[in-house]
């Protein structure tokens, strides 16, 4: 069947041009921006290696997307993030949600 994968686009003033981004797992989405400055922007979302989704985040240096490496709380049967704020570039909160065999919950993370 398809697979979901992460998509990062840049306006350069006059159009869209695509950028590439990694995908982790067997799939992923992303929900969020922010870019402190020009050089360091981060994405959240979540990923899969089929079930459960878990949180991410990519960071992108000035030149490319990487990876970063989020939590994701015990017992937790999905998780993604939906949203990230970033008043510095060593800063940042990420908000989202997670289940587990009793309920959901909110989700929120701090980059630092």
């Amino acid at each position: 069947g398809p697979v979901a994968s992460t998509l990062v686009e840049h306006w350069n003033g006059t159009s869209w041009a695509v950028v590439a981004s990694p995908t982790p797992g067997s799939g992923a989405t992303l929900r969020g921006i922010s870019c402190p400055s020009a050089t360091d922007c981060y994405a959240v979302g979540a990923g899969s290696n089929g079930s459960p989704n878990y949180s991410f985040a990519e960071q992108w240096n000035g030149t490319s997307w990487a990876i970063v490496s989020t939590p994701n709380p015990a017992s937790t049967t999905g998780a993604f993030l939906a949203g990230v704020t970033c008043p510095a570039p060593t800063t940042c909160f990420a908000v989202g949600d997670y289940t587990t065999n009793v309920g959901a919950y909110t989700l929120v993370e701090k980059y630092a």
